[in-house]
This record gives C-alpha cells, structure tokens and sequence, in this order.
C-alpha cells in the first residue's frame, strides 16, 4: 500500500467516526441539562433538552405501587421560542452533516480512485465541517440555556423544585 493511500484510510476512518459521533450527537435530547438544586436525595430530577429534540418523561404506576420512569426524546412544540442563536446552532448542525457528510463520500471513493485531485478538497473540507460543528455550542448562548420556558414553568408550578438560572 502507497502511503499517500495510507493518509486516505487513515482520513476515512476518521472521518466515518467524526460523522457518526457528530450525528449522534446533534440528533439527541442530551446536549444541555437542568438540574433540580434543591433535592436531597441522592437523584435529583434532571431535565435533558438537544439541538433538535427535548427529553420526554412519562411515570407510570403498577398495582405494587412501584413508579416506573420512560425518558425517550421527542420534538419541541410550537409554542416553543427558538431564538436566534438557537436557530443558528441548527443551521450549522445541518451545514456540518452536509457538507462532513459530501467530503467523507469523496475521501471513501479516493482511497480506492486516484487520489491526486481530490486532496484539495478533503482536507479543507474536514477542517470547514469541524468549524460548523464547533459552531453548534451557540446553542448554549440561546434561551435554551439560560431562559427556558419548561424549566421555568416547572419550576414556578411545582415550588418543591429549583432548577437553576442556565443549563449545565
């Protein structure tokens, strides 16, 4: 195997990783999470909201009195306020699987075609795609983070509970 080759297999593997951590990353409800302050049991209620989707809680109770949790990630209502920064996080989250995703597609077929053209793009392409990924923490300067409606009308509703000011 020639070693310019070599770099090429080497950029694929990675960039498969880089893009399958990233879309898993930014299609989840765990990118930020409220955290009651004012439990004292061992597990305090914890909120989890991502990107795209926010954490969704359902308790259900057996005849033995037992309460079971289901946490599963589903869409934000309309009602929802998506603010600027938020909206931006979005849009980089789409731009960084697009074009990650085009770049990886180009490197995959280079490593078996002549690779001499397309490592103009490959490289630059990556570092772009990682610029736009790095851009997707503007979602923690949103109303997300540091205003959210759910977290403060859970809180208002429910004075047992205190989550604090910003997300950790």
């Amino acid at each position: 195997m020639k070693k310019p080759q070599f770099i090429f297999i080497l950029a694929a593997v990675f960039g498969t990783a880089a893009f399958i951590l990233a879309l898993v990353g930014d299609m989840r409800c765990h990118f930020i999470k409220f955290t009651d302050t004012a439990s004292a049991t061992s597990d305090p209620i914890s909120i989890e909201f991502g990107i795209w989707y926010q954490e969704s809680i359902a308790y259900s109770s057996s005849a033995s009195e037992k309460i079971a949790v289901t946490k599963s990630c589903k869409s934000y209502s309309d009602s929802i306020t998506i603010d600027g920064n938020w909206k931006a996080a979005r849009a980089f989250s789409i731009l960084s699987f697009l074009l990650g995703g085009t770049v990886l597609v180009i490197n995959l077929v280079a490593c078996c075609a002549r690779p001499d053209k397309s490592k103009v793009i490959i490289g630059p392409g990556y570092v772009i795609a990682s610029i736009f990924q790095g851009l997707n923490l503007l979602f923690l300067n949103s109303n997300a983070c540091k205003n959210n409606a759910l977290v403060n009308g859970i809180s208002s509703q429910s004075p047992e509970i205190s989550f604090p000011q910003t997300c950790s």
